[in-house]
């Protein structure tokens, strides 16, 4: 084979379009050298391709007949990814060190190409206004972004439980959990990556409890809310509240959703504090909030363990079976996936400004 043998004809190879847009900046020779061998004999003549392959002994069974017939045709079978895989390999491993560092310093040359991922490397000067200062301008972004995102959970809380009171059985994957929406609401937005860590906290989403991160992986995140009271933590800021709305003599929370059984009977219950371990619900017909513990998630399972969630000290019998939190999915790029639950009540605080 006579690919990729002069040292000279390797620096002098151009850089492709798929490698000028290839987003990493940490490629190796090897790397280089297996894209540019897919390239090429993806490039050269069926029967060539399979010379080679065969040659390189790693495609010995390239003909298979269309039929069992005796009268049928042989024909050639298509050369799969992991054969040219193992072919370059044998090539690469039959590369002198002279070679190899060619590949190398192709590389190099690569990994130092101006960025092509949309990262910005310095403030634009149209964001240095000598009558606004860097800070200023950081908070009126981050303003007109919160007033957005609190437009979009008004929708999410009060809209769903005025107009859409009916059950979906539409569902969407979190983690290793598919959720079924039922009357919960679901919402799909682009967050700000300024606003994330403002919300989450960096790195790693400081923020946030140890047991709210239920799902972690290198792009995608799960997080669990649990109360209406953690969610207004987490989401407040100058003074608006993306929780809570008011409308019609009614408040409108966004909070987690519970169901819960004493005796025979069910009741569905609305978690509004928490600590610790202990849930705090608004159950209807109860004057007082009633107390369970917090339920156990697997997440390899994608699902709550309900057992010994009950809190008997202060005589009430409630038993948690299903909880509904308030699940929000992050990506690295700034998509987020909300599924909600929402609670409306009257409203004991006559002025709100």
């Amino acid at each position: 084979m006579n690919f990729f043998t002069d040292y000279d004809a390797i620096l002098a190879l151009p850089i492709s379009e798929r490698e000028r847009n290839h987003p990493s900046r940490t490629r190796i020779g090897y790397h280089v050298f297996l894209s540019q061998f897919f390239t090429r004999i993806n490039s050269i003549p069926f029967q060539e391709k399979v010379d080679i392959l065969v040659e390189l002994q790693v495609w010995t069974n390239h003909y298979v007949n269309a039929d069992l017939d005796d009268d049928s045709v042989l024909t050639v079978a298509n050369p799969q990814a992991l054969n040219v895989m193992r072919g370059a390999a044998r090539v690469w491993q039959a590369a002198n060190n002279n070679l190899k560092e060619a590949w190398r310093v192709q590389a190099k040359r690569l990994n130092n190409r101006p960025p092509s991922d949309g990262t910005f490397q310095e403030i634009l000067e149209a964001l240095q206004d000598p009558s606004t200062s860097l800070e200023e301008t950081m908070l009126t972004s981050l303003s007109s972004d919160w007033r957005y995102i609190v437009s979009l959970f008004k929708v999410s809380v009060v809209k769903n439980i005025k107009r859409f009171q009916l059950s979906s059985e539409t569902s969407y994957k979190f983690g290793n959990e598919r959720v079924t929406l039922y009357t919960q609401s679901y919402r799909s937005f682009y967050l700000t990556h300024l606003l994330k860590l403002s919300i989450f906290g960096s790195p790693l989403l400081s923020n946030l409890s140890q047991h709210e991160i239920v799902y972690r992986k290198r792009r995608t995140s799960v997080v669990f809310i649990y109360s209406y009271e953690r969610m207004t933590d987490l989401f407040s800021f100058g003074g608006l509240n993306a929780t809570t709305f008011f409308m019609d003599g009614l408040k409108y929370v966004c909070c987690a959703k519970a169901n819960l059984t004493r005796g025979q009977l069910n009741a569905i219950g609305y978690v509004m504090e928490e600590e610790g371990n202990t849930l705090k619900i608004k159950v209807e017909g109860e004057q007082d909030l009633i107390e369970v513990r917090r339920p156990q998630y697997d997440s390899e399972n994608g699902s709550f363990n309900y057992e010994q969630n009950a809190n008997g000290d202060q005589g009430v019998a409630y038993s948690l079976t299903q909880l509904w939190p308030i699940r929000i999915k992050l990506n690295v790029s700034g998509q987020v996936n909300i599924i909600i639950s929402a609670h409306s009540y009257v409203d004991d605080e006559p002025e709100h400004l």
